[in-house]
């Protein structure tokens, strides 16, 4: 028994030959050379550098208040939806 190919589920067969070398008027015009990682330049000024001492320390308080609630509501959530995956 033969089954016909079915031509949409075949590899694409090209007919023109396939060149990396560009052809006659293109030397490259209008391609930017682009970096994978962009070079760290020289930062400004930040709101950070402007804070005062004791706003710096007030603010990062906060943040570490901040972290210790959300460690201690991930730990009942998980410790909460185990004790009911258990049953």
């Amino acid at each position: 028994m033969t089954t016909p190919i079915d031509i949409r589920r075949m590899p694409a067969h090209t007919t023109t030959p396939t060149s990396s070398t560009p052809k006659a008027g293109s030397a490259g015009e209008g391609v930017n050379a682009v970096a994978l990682f962009e070079s760290r330049r020289v930062r400004g000024p930040r709101a950070w550098d402007e804070l005062s001492e004791i706003d710096r320390q007030v603010l990062l308080e906060e943040v570490r208040q901040r972290r210790k609630y959300q460690a201690l509501k991930t730990q009942i959530y998980s410790e909460l939806y185990g004790i009911r995956a258990n049953k």
